[in-house]
């Protein structure tokens, strides 16, 4: 009887033990999971308020490109975040008609908006969005290029800060010098070519969106591979398109920042 007693109260036991473990274990789950989520949640929170906070810094950059202005800043709140300048990046545009030949070679220095998981870059005219899948385009930049119009920016922002972080911070701008060039065709079309060297990610980017821009256009005659796609990607850190055009418009501005 007292053997059989002692059994009932060691199952009875065991089974306390056993209850007791599935509910630690399952609160557990609940909270790492919970965590987790929340983290999640957080950090996408905290991008998608990056992406807001680079469209407005491409606003009033574009006001200087565009001469609407002479100076801006821009707010931007950095409680998880920091605000830093980028690689730099190199644009270069050489239009051609006949024996006339217009070129501009500059070096960008992006503003880049970086969290633990994402980084937001304004790059001449395109905000975009640096992933571990991979960039995506925030909005697409002004470049153009078609056979009857292309129209080409050079935003050369230089900067004259690193980087902050914590609180709100501002990026001040000042526009400097500024100039523009129209070629438009004789008897035969301008040929155009423009090279983005970047970051390979980001070069991805600048790929896609010009070979939207551009179509089906191919290499004109003369050109380097005439008759292959206008656009084309001789390295991981650099694209390059040759376009035929009626018309194109090269503009260069500088524009000198500071992030405080």
């Amino acid at each position: 009887m007292r053997e059989r007693r002692t059994r009932r109260g060691q199952s009875e036991l065991i089974g306390y033990v056993l209850v007791f473990s599935a509910v630690v274990l399952a609160i557990g789950g609940v909270v790492t999971f919970g965590v987790t989520a929340l983290d999640q949640v957080q950090s996408s929170t905290v991008a998608d308020n990056g992406e807001f906070a680079m469209q407005a810094v491409a606003a009033d950059m574009e006001a200087l490109y565009y001469g609407t202005a002479t100076s801006r800043t821009t707010e931007l709140t950095l409680d998880s975040a920091t605000l830093e300048t980028g690689a730099p990046a190199t644009v270069n545009v050489t239009a051609i008609r006949g024996s006339e030949r217009v070129e501009v070679n500059r070096v960008v220095r992006p503003i880049v908006y970086r969290t633990d998981d994402v980084a937001i870059a304004y790059e001449n005219t395109l905000v975009v969005r640096d992933q571990a899948r991979g960039s995506v385009a925030v909005t697409g930049p002004r470049l153009a290029l078609s056979r009857s119009r292309s129209v080409v920016p050079v935003v050369e922002t230089n900067a004259t800060t690193q980087s902050v972080g914590g609180g709100t911070s501002e990026v001040h701008a000042v526009a400097g010098n500024s100039t523009g060039v129209s070629l438009t065709r004789d008897s035969d079309p301008v040929r155009l070519n423009v090279t983005v060297q970047s970051l390979p990610d980001r070069v991805d980017v600048w790929e896609r969106q010009l070979n939207e821009s551009v179509g089906t256009i191919t290499r004109p005659p003369g050109a380097p591979l005439s008759g292959r796609p206008a656009c084309r990607r001789p390295e991981p850190d650099h694209v390059t398109c040759i376009v035929p055009t009626d018309r194109v418009v090269v503009s260069h501005a500088e524009i000198d920042y500071e992030l405080r």
